[in-house]
């Protein structure tokens, strides 16, 4: 009844026994996939000519889907501790910078005491107001 389904999506109905490319005949993506899904069973190696990174992925996933459950079970706890072990690593590379950034507040907000302390001792402020003012010791002004 020619409907639209989707303005994104439509049903291309291919017969797959009629497509017969070679691999050195693959022209478009559309060829490509074809290709591999007619030949995926027979294929031990990527064609070379499937560059793009789906065809990588695909193929990764293939091989994957070929192991044994012990292999499989070996794998996946290796992701599982992979993931595990870059999680770790994320949270603290943020923590990391997180207090990174804190402490390089605490140096300004320090720093930016002494100078103030400094101008108002150049200034013949008395030193118990300038303690007072900035939370330095008389101590440290007076090094000033």
């Amino acid at each position: 009844r020619n409907r639209v389904f989707s303005k994104n999506l439509q049903f291309i109905f291919v017969e797959m026994p009629k497509f017969g490319k070679r691999v050195d005949e693959l022209e478009t993506f559309l060829d490509k996939w074809l290709y591999v899904i007619q030949n995926m069973n027979r294929l031990n190696d990527k064609p070379a000519s499937l560059t793009e990174s789906i065809f990588h992925k695909l193929f990764d996933v293939a091989e994957i889907a070929q192991f044994s459950k012990v292999d499989r079970a070996e794998y996946e706890e290796s992701l599982k501790v992979f993931w595990d072990f870059s999680n770790v690593l994320s949270s603290a590379e943020r923590k990391g910078r997180e207090e990174g950034i804190a402490e390089g507040v605490a140096k300004g907000e320090r720093e930016e005491k002494l100078r103030n302390a400094k101008s108002f001792k150049d200034l013949g402020v008395d030193v118990e107001k300038i303690s007072k003012a900035t939370g330095l010791t008389k101590e440290e002004i007076e090094r000033l």
